[in-house]
């Protein structure tokens, strides 16, 4: 698994954006895309 979706899955949405957002402008809904 990517570093970035791995440090998402644990919260860590800061340090590793995923699908290049912030996660106050839509990381979960990518990281939850992600997971499907």
């Amino acid at each position: 698994m990517p570093v970035d979706v791995k440090a998402a899955v644990v919260g860590d949405m800061d340090k590793a954006p995923v699908g290049g957002l912030s996660p106050r402008e839509g990381g979960v809904l990518s990281r939850d895309e992600i997971l499907k």
